[in-house]
């Protein structure tokens, strides 16, 4: 069996640029299958049989995501070449933090990630500063799991990032899920 050498050395440092390697992987996956990329996808882990970063509110936050024009995807469900293709071509990604939002090493330089932040847990946001991926985090809140995201502050950064207001349905729903 052969490996791969080590990526960094401590002494000599990296050992090759990871983000030419991400970027010849979204070639290959753009060459062999055409599609076209939602611009906004909120990455789901409802259907996930492992409790892991569940939210308490998880309903409510993925119906708020799609009234804020965000496609739910369940990445699960997905082939690899899929999950590339859609990570390539989102400008926006939003998700609970997790295994799932680590596709964003196949976003474009200049697109943005909203992770929701169950764990003080900072790796995504290095990585994605390597990427040149801009990343905003909500916390989410709870003494115990599953935690909840609170609405309101969800709104604020969906606002932040520029993402259109429900119409006026959305916001009478957006109401009731409070």
């Amino acid at each position: 069996m052969l490996l791969p050498p080590r990526h960094y050395d401590m002494r000599t440092g990296r050992r090759y640029d990871f983000r030419e390697i991400y970027r010849t992987l979204i070639a290959a996956a753009h060459r062999s299958q055409q599609k076209a990329g939602e611009s906004r996808i909120f990455l789901s882990r409802r259907q996930l049989k492992r409790r892991l970063r569940r939210l308490s509110n998880g309903a409510a936050v993925e119906r708020r995501m799609a009234r804020r024009g965000f496609t739910v995807v369940h990445s699960q469900h997905m082939s690899l070449v899929d999950q590339i293709n859609a990570a390539a071509g989102a400008d926006l990604i939003a998700g609970v933090d997790g295994s799932a939002l680590h596709l964003s090493v196949f976003m474009r330089p200049g697109a943005r990630m909203l992770v929701l932040q169950t764990k003080r847990r900072r790796t995504i946001h290095f990585m994605n500063a390597l990427m040149e991926i801009e990343t905003i985090s909500v916390p989410a809140h709870g003494a115990s799991v599953p935690k909840r995201i609170d609405l309101n502050e969800l709104d604020r950064a969906l606002d932040d990032l520029g993402c259109p207001e429900p119409g006026p349905i959305g916001r009478i729903l957006n109401r009731i899920d409070r």
